[in-house]
């Protein structure tokens, strides 16, 4: 049986994106880094961070 752990989210403000999903689903932060923010919301964690550009091949 699988079973939903955590969720990442890229974005370009972390902590921006983060603060949202905690107002919007409740919990609270984890960590907070400049390039990164995990915060654990009900039945899962949360991890929004900051990605390197895509680079094509």
């Amino acid at each position: 049986m699988a079973r939903l752990v955590a969720v990442l989210l890229d974005c370009a403000d972390p902590q921006r994106l983060a603060d949202f999903y905690r107002a919007l689903l409740g919990g609270r932060q984890l960590w907070a880094k400049e390039s990164s923010v995990g915060v654990e919301v009900p039945g899962a964690a949360l991890g929004v961070g900051v990605a390197p550009p895509y680079q094509g091949v």
